[in-house]
């Protein structure tokens, strides 16, 4: 009894509080990698552009650096904000006490051992409940719940605006480029004779941008749907299980 009850002390520590706990998750590392590989790609976009160095450039790059450096605090307010039911810890139970509430209350957790709020769940990654929770985000190392969803949504938009932006810029390099009668309209590539390497390298992030940005206005179009609902990602899904549990137990009882 003494090993099964200093195992469940053990695991009850091991609670993540935020996404900036350590150790950073591999996906999270990989996401800081990617955002970091996108603004380089863009640079060096930028420098094939025939109108780099002009007023106009240093707009785009302006803009693009005020885009770039809104993703990153919202990453990071997403990261770094705890979002624990607040009743964790406030209402912790005795063992005496677990199982008469186990039994009576539907709003109780035996993982965290405390009452919780209705829509709270517990994530097994972090090992915690979380206030309305909504799903957790491999790529923040942190769940969304009630206290960080906002800065969630502002970080899914102004991603895409990112990613948008940078394909934009793609094919107005693309097409500025193509008009120029000179051949040096690819400057840098110019100098280094690889004129075709630049337009490969500009298809390539153009395609990219194109495929990540579909994908991303999906997601903020799943969304706005589910703000309009007044439901969580969470929520949506357990409803579809339950749709999918009432039509395959009709099936069950109309085949007897």
């Amino acid at each position: 009894m003494k090993n099964n009850d200093s195992e469940e002390v053990d695991k009850r520590k091991i609670v993540k509080k935020n996404g900036c706990s350590f150790p950073p998750g591999l996906f999270q590392i990989l996401a800081s990698f990617s955002f970091i590989s996108v603004i380089i790609i863009y640079l060096t976009i930028n420098s094939f552009c025939n109108y780099s160095g002009s007023p106009a450039n240093f707009f785009t790059i302006a803009v693009y650096s005020i885009i770039s450096l809104s993703v990153i605090f919202f990453y990071f307010k997403v990261s770094k904000i705890n979002p624990t039911d607040p009743l964790v810890n406030k209402f912790k139970t005795s063992k005496k006490d677990k199982e008469i509430l186990e039994a009576s209350n539907p709003f109780y957790c035996s993982e965290c051992q405390s009452r919780v709020q209705e829509r709270s769940r517990h994530c097994s990654d972090c090992n915690r409940c979380v206030e309305v929770f909504d799903h957790h985000c491999i790529w923040v190392n942190n769940c969304i719940g009630k206290r960080n969803y906002r800065y969630f949504l502002l970080l899914l938009f102004t991603l895409t605006i990112h990613i948008l932006y940078q394909g934009s810029h793609t094919i107005f390099c693309l097409i500025f480029n193509a008009t120029q009668q000179s051949k040096k309209s690819f400057i840098l590539a110019y100098k280094y004779d690889i004129t075709i390497l630049a337009y490969i390298f500009l298809s390539l992030d153009l395609i990219v941008s194109v495929v990540v940005g579909i994908f991303l206005i999906h997601l903020d179009l799943i969304h706005i749907m589910l703000l309009k609902k007044g439901i969580t990602s969470n929520e949506y899904l357990e409803s579809l299980q339950e749709e999918n549990d009432k039509e395959l137990n009709g099936e069950v009882i109309s085949n007897r």
